[in-house]
């Protein structure tokens, strides 16, 4: 059974919309914009704040919840939960890094489908997969 709040909030019965909704993440290279969708949020909790990680070859990006308010965490507007707002994060570093490791066109915008570690709350996204927008091999959503 799903909860009818899905819509305005983070529903208690997750397991059931993270099967219909696959995490997935954008990547706007030319913006230096990360796009990060409800369903990807509300797979790892409907955290307040979330942090990316990359592994050493770069091939792999982690999403997890955070708790700290630092340098290293991203707030997720409160809006975001309730339709009304977007969650994007600006970062040149991290989609330099991505689009150099991974041969992407600066100029372009991909995105990735990610999969989701209920153990420990964290969404990886295996950035090899990367899929340009708007080209016949695009993610249907």
């Amino acid at each position: 059974m799903i909860s009818t709040n899905l819509r305005h909030g983070c529903s208690k019965r997750r397991k059931m919309v993270i099967i219909m909704n696959d995490p997935y993440i954008s990547f706007y290279l030319r913006t230096h914009r990360i796009h990060i969708y409800i369903e990807t949020l509300r797979a790892i909790g409907c955290p307040e704040r979330v942090c990316f990680m990359i592994n050493n070859d770069g091939d792999q990006l982690i999403l997890s919840p955070y708790t700290k308010r630092d340098l290293l965490s991203h707030r997720v507007p409160r809006g975001v939960y309730h339709g009304t707002d977007e969650f994007e994060v600006s970062s040149f570093r991290l989609c330099e890094i991505i689009a150099t490791l991974h041969n992407l066109d600066p100029n372009k915008s991909y995105k990735v489908l990610g999969n989701t570690m209920h153990k420990y709350h964290m969404i990886r996204f295996d950035l090899k997969r990367a899929v340009e927008i708007g080209t016949d091999s695009t993610f249907r959503f």
